[in-house]
């Protein structure tokens, strides 16, 4: 039914709840059997236009990689690296809504949490911000 993995996170988003449950079906089996391509999904979609779009994939992200920390432990450096950035990048545009800022922020407060409490724990500077 899904034509790419970006068609997923919209039908999820679908008024149809057969279209829904499909969604979220195909959303946990990707998260289970490639933790990294979801990952990917997701950081992917975090640039989307559609706004709905890219806070389900915050939320999403949320929900299958970071919140449960084996889980975050499946996840490649290189990917929460990417992560890292592109929260931090997103958050400096300032061109977003509040509730995909409040979906970031919670986003690097997971990230910080699960790596020890390292600030930036994959070395990305805070210049950006200037």
């Amino acid at each position: 039914m899904f034509t790419d993995h970006l068609s997923v996170l919209k039908s999820f988003l679908s008024n149809d709840p057969a279209v829904q449950r499909e969604a979220e079906a195909t959303l946990n089996q990707i998260a289970q059997n490639d933790p990294n391509g979801s990952m990917d999904l997701y950081i992917s979609a975090l640039d989307s236009q559609e706004a709905n779009v890219a806070e389900l994939a915050a939320v999403s992200m949320k929900k299958y990689h970071l919140q449960i920390f084996k889980e975050y432990e499946r996840i490649q450096t290189d990917k929460l690296e990417l992560l890292e950035k592109k929260v931090v990048a997103l958050l400096a545009d300032g061109s977003h809504s509040l509730k995909l800022y409040k979906r970031l922020i919670e986003i690097l407060v997971l990230v910080y949490g699960n790596s020890e409490g390292e600030i930036f724990p994959f070395g990305f500077s805070s210049d950006v911000f200037s």
